[in-house]
């Protein structure tokens, strides 16, 4: 047989009728289907090779299969590390994903959010996306634009009635300055304040909470307003390392700015792990590795399979109320944040 295998060509195949073999393939309930035909339909599929034809089944179904995934920047391993575990857990409850860049644009975003439209996908899985820079994220409330299912990873907007996964943020950076108080330092200064983004917020008061835990007085000052952007880290940072007292230890936002803070002190002749302690958050598979970097483990594999599971429960049940999933985080030790600190060489 050259052409494709046809509904009709399995229904001739197993003896049966085009219904039947229509309602045995998609599952009908309450379909009154013999095992005997079920199992001669089965058969006939695999001899035959027959693959049903997807835009037939989404006419029939009311739905295409497929998810759209908004990723802001192609090139960040960071949200490649999640896009790849939304694809494992689509393919596994055989959907496909369509891929849609918004370039970390407000307005291309929202030239984005048309084209996944267009393309009729079920439901929609955004990261980091452009509100709080003067994008129009109304978008994402399920009685809004396209009235399309969404789910917010990395990210959360009580405002906004939406499925939110997230990483347990807050603790992410207790860990990784209560790992910094093990190895003696009471000196912890944060770089990667001043976001108005709820991943940045809930990295500073994780920071802010564990110094408070330990009884550390809050310096300020060495919380480093460069937001998420690393480009800012050398003209905020370089003053601070000059300074008489400077923190001996420094928790970044993400492993970016960890790198950018590699830089600087290179730059001023300090050793990473012996003159200064640091701690990067996100632990880039090959970013941390290179760096040898102490990070917070996001799971990113994890927040991709959260997001398709939430997505696809909220397709069965568009009424229910907005989810809340929080993936745990996890400190991944290496050189970076120093050896461990002997009652002698603690540093106050």
């Amino acid at each position: 047989m050259h052409r494709r295998p046809s509904l009709a060509d399995v229904a001739q195949r197993a003896g049966i009728s085009k219904s039947a073999v229509s309602q045995i393939l998609n599952h009908y309930p309450g379909a009154r289907i013999s095992p005997a035909a079920r199992e001669r339909v089965a058969q006939a599929v695999a001899e035959l090779g027959y693959q049903p034809n997807r835009i037939a089944v989404s006419l029939v179904r009311g739905r295409t299969a497929t998810i759209g995934v908004m990723v802001p920047d192609l090139t960040v391993l960071f949200y490649a590390g999640i896009v790849d575990g939304i694809e494992s857990a689509a393919s596994g409850a055989d959907y496909r994903i369509i891929l849609a860049h918004s370039r970390s644009d407000p307005a291309n975003e929202m030239t984005q959010i048309d084209m996944l439209h267009d393309q009729r996908v079920d439901g929609i899985i955004a990261m980091s996306v452009n509100s709080h820079r003067g994008g129009g994220s109304q978008w994402l409330a399920p009685d809004q634009h396209h009235r399309i299912p969404c789910v917010l990873i990395d990210e959360s907007k009580p405002e906004i009635p939406v499925d939110t996964v997230t990483s347990d943020d807050r603790i992410g950076t207790r860990l990784a300055v209560e790992h910094l108080i093990e190895r003696g330092h009471r000196r912890i200064g944060f770089i990667g304040a001043g976001s108005p983004r709820s991943t940045a917020c809930d990295r500073l008061d994780g920071y802010r909470d564990a110094l408070t835990q330990a009884h550390i007085l809050r310096q300020e000052n060495w919380e480093l307003g460069c937001g998420y952007d690393p480009a800012l880290v050398p003209g905020l940072l370089i003053p601070l390392l000059k300074s008489a007292a400077r923190p001996t230890a420094l928790v970044a936002a993400n492993d970016y700015l960890a790198m950018a803070a590699i830089d600087v002190a290179r730059e001023l002749g300090l050793r990473i792990g012996d003159d200064l302690a640091l701690v990067g958050y996100s632990n880039d598979c090959h970013l941390a590795h290179a760096l040898r970097l102490t990070s917070v483990d996001q799971s990113l594999g994890d927040l991709g399979r959260s997001a398709v599971a939430c997505l696809l429960k909220r397709l069965a049940d568009p009424s229910g109320k907005p989810q809340s999933i929080v993936v745990p985080t996890a400190l991944v030790v290496r050189q970076s944040s120093g050896p461990p600190a002997s009652p002698a060489s603690r540093r106050f």
